[in-house]
């Protein structure tokens, strides 16, 4: 957790309480790692330094990265991506902004498919400031302005810009629904580690013809499904909870792992997690269960 402290500059769950945090941790929850806008060598270096965190706080402690590789894997890292002797080294306090966070936010509509596990609920998406004329015409409903300015701002590679693509693409709005391209852009987003694009790229999977009977799909549907989970998508997580509640898409039911999944939903804010709790009878903060 303090590299994830020290590299986005923030206090780890410092809008939860404290008894809601030990829950929480409990259950295998942890902050969120979310990139911005970045150069392609930026995003390679990005996901590697993600994959370090994950390593560093796996809630198995047998699991997790030693001290010794943890320091190698990082020298490693520096040493195929050399700073320039012109960088000024350090930077100043407050100045990095990784994940676009001091940007304002801004929540998605809601993704509307055919085939649901569990109703899919929008999920808030952080914004960077060249996409912010076109969220706000989305916003005043002016689609051909904004999808313009998705357009524009996909061709430099942004994953944010993509997915906005995707939701376009698969609504029809301004542009002719294309249900494979939203998909692919989906998918490229998910891959740049955007939580909603992950969410979407699982369910339109899930969506396709023979989906229930196809392993391949199944198992790429859970797989960016819990990508999701893992980057605080409370929308997957409570998929997840009735995958595994109710024994479907044939994995074998297992409860524990369901009410895991649930109650992560649950604490960060999934009004239908909260209310399974409450018919299932279970204790959000109970973790013997």
């Amino acid at each position: 957790m303090l590299i994830w402290e020290l590299c986005f500059e923030r206090i780890p769950y410092e809008n939860r309480k404290f008894d809601e945090i030990s829950s929480y941790v409990k259950m295998g929850g942890r902050e969120k790692i979310n990139f911005g806008p970045a150069s392609p060598e930026d995003k390679e270096i990005q996901k590697e330094f993600a994959n370090i965190i994950r390593q560093a706080w796996c809630q198995n402690p047998y699991e997790r990265i030693s001290i010794a590789r943890l320091f190698l894997t990082l020298e490693n890292l520096a040493s195929k991506h050399v700073i320039s002797d012109d960088s000024s080294g350090l930077l100043p306090d407050k100045s990095i902004d990784l994940d676009g966070s001091k940007s304002k936010d801004f929540h998605l509509p809601p993704f509307n498919e055919e085939y649901t596990l569990v109703d899919v609920l929008p999920d808030p998406i952080k914004t960077v400031p060249l996409l912010e004329e076109g969220i706000a015409a989305h916003k005043n409903k002016e689609y051909e302005k904004a999808w313009k300015c998705f357009e524009e701002n996909a061709k430099f590679e942004n994953a944010h810009a993509k997915y906005w693509q995707g939701y376009y693409l698969q609504n029809g709005l301004f542009v002719k629904k294309d249900l494979d391209r939203a998909t692919k852009l989906y998918k490229e987003a998910a891959d740049d580690g955007i939580p909603s694009a992950q969410l979407c790229y699982a369910f339109a999977i899930a969506a396709t013809k023979d989906f229930k009977t196809d392993q391949n799909k199944i198992s790429e549907f859970l797989r960016y499904l819990n990508l999701a989970s893992e980057n605080g998508n409370h929308v997957a997580m409570h998929n997840l909870g009735d995958i595994y509640l109710n024994g479907r898409l044939g994995q074998e039911k297992d409860e524990k792992a369901a009410l895991k999944y649930i109650k992560l939903a649950a604490l960060n804010g999934n009004s239908k997690a909260t209310e399974k709790l409450k018919e299932l009878k279970v204790n959000i903060y109970d973790s013997d269960n």
